[in-house]
């Protein structure tokens, strides 16, 4: 169910707390709290509740996160957490020179308690996978380790962690390309001789780069952006797994099914289910189930597109 803030603001008088919970409790925390502009503003407004900046400080919108990063009502844990993507706002925040008269080293002990370069690449990988401090898990990928091999090693890690920042699965999409690996090897090589074979052998081609692209596009965190960025460039297995992330913008969601269709191998399932689809996608996909059910050519896959068609029929977007 679609909320626009304005609307919850008239509700809530001056308790906006004790409406945010009853608002959650009957439709559910997952709430659409307004557009992005809206939610930029309730996330800049000083008299909205920790409770709420709580949850816009992992909103997948940037300005969001950076509005919550100078609002002085954050609490010191969202600030912390803040800190490696909005450094600026953060320290201009009113809020932080309060926190540092109490505690001189506040932010700064964040830092010193990422453990350096020296710890073994086991106990790392361990802590890339369980820990649920975003701003350790950020400093875990940028360690400045030598190893590009290492480097892939966490990122695999991070992509299967539900509390890895989306500013952090951005930098791994960006740096999961074969031109980036082959340009920072390059530059890691002694000899520069045998570069494209030394490639190959530390992330196996395309393969590994395309199983961590495929996953990082299902990771909730992902945002719409770097969800666009990868299945802009990506194969049909990775557009697949990004038309399934309910992140993936309609925009993105059109760009799938055409390039898919002209592969020869159009999305429809997906299509059926993501809340994004655009209603002239679901149109068209409606169109091209129905002529499979009228081919005989194609009778094993009658089943399966009917069971798609009444899905869509069922979608929000869907225009009989």
């Amino acid at each position: 169910m679609n909320y626009r803030i304005n609307q919850i603001l008239l509700l809530t008088g001056k308790n906006l707390t004790r409406q945010i919970r009853l608002v959650e409790s009957h439709f559910g925390k997952d709430i659409d709290w307004g557009n992005d502009e809206e939610r930029v503003k309730l996330a800049s407004d000083p008299s909205t509740p920790n409770e709420m900046l709580n949850r816009l400080h992992k909103d997948h919108h940037e300005g969001v996160r950076k509005a919550v990063a100078g609002n002085p009502n954050a609490s010191p844990d969202i600030l912390k957490n803040l800190y490696f993507e909005h450094p600026k706002e953060v320290e201009s925040n009113a809020s932080t020179s309060l926190y540092k008269l109490e505690d001189p080293n506040f932010l700064k002990n964040k830092v010193a308690e990422i453990p350096n370069t020296k710890e073994g690449t086991s106990h790392k990988l361990e802590r890339a996978k369980e820990s649920n401090d975003q701003l350790e898990l950020h400093h875990l990928y940028h360690d400045n380790h030598p190893d590009l091999k290492h480097k892939n090693l966490i990122a695999s890690r991070l992509i299967n962690n539900v509390n890895t920042h989306p500013e952090t699965l951005h930098h791994i999409a960006m740096d999961s390309t074969p031109q980036r690996h082959h340009a920072e090897l390059y530059a890691l090589s002694d000899s520069k001789r045998d570069i494209k074979d030394k490639t190959i052998s530390l992330i196996g081609k395309k393969t590994k780069l395309a199983h961590v692209l495929s996953n990082l596009v299902l990771h909730t965190n992902a945002s719409g952006d770097t969800i666009h960025e990868i299945a802009k460039k990506g194969g049909v297995h990775i557009k697949y797994n990004a038309a399934f992330n309910k992140k993936t913008k309609p925009e993105t969601l059109e760009m799938i099914y055409h390039d898919t269709k002209k592969a020869g191998r159009p999305i429809h399932y997906q299509m059926s289910i993501n809340p994004n689809t655009p209603k002239h996608i679901l149109n068209a996909s409606h169109k091209e189930l129905i002529k499979i059910t009228q081919d005989p050519s194609k009778k094993d896959f009658h089943e399966m597109a009917k069971t798609t068609i009444n899905t869509i029929k069922n979608h929000p977007n869907y225009n009989k």
